[in-house]
Parts: structure tokens; sequence; C-alpha cells
């Protein structure tokens, strides 16, 4: 599943921007800032492929009433 996939990716990238950011040099007074938005952003994207997974992402259960594809012109 691509989107599954792009998940995935992007939660790869957040845990190499998490150890760069712990490890490297720069920008010290925004470091604990920068880290807890990769935290909180890596989190959000494995809750969403474990919903992937689970089916039971909104993507995958559209809320009822919502329109049918097509109904809407």
């Amino acid at each position: 599943m691509r989107l599954k996939q792009a998940i995935n990716e992007q939660v790869a990238m957040c845990d190499l921007i998490l150890q760069a950011l712990r490890d490297g040099a720069g920008y010290w007074d925004e470091y604990p800032d920068m880290v807890e938005f990769m935290e909180e952003t890596r989190h959000r994207l494995r809750v969403e492929g474990n919903m992937l997974d689970d089916g039971t992402h909104p993507i995958l259960n559209p809320p009822t009433g919502a329109f049918p594809l097509g109904s809407i012109r």
C-alpha cells in the first residue's frame, strides 16, 4: 500500500533527524522544540500506520453519512 510505505519512510526520516539533532551541533536553543516536534510527528505517523494495518484508519472507514463517490457534482 503506497500510503503505508510513505508513512514508513517518514517515520524512518524522523528517526534519522532525531538522531542528528541529539548528536549534532547547531541551533542549540531550538533543539528541544525541534526534537519534541519530530517525536510528536513520528508518533502520529506510527499511529496512522498502525490504523492502516488494523483497518481502523478513517481513510478506510469514512464516517457514516459521508457522500458516496460520484454523488457530488
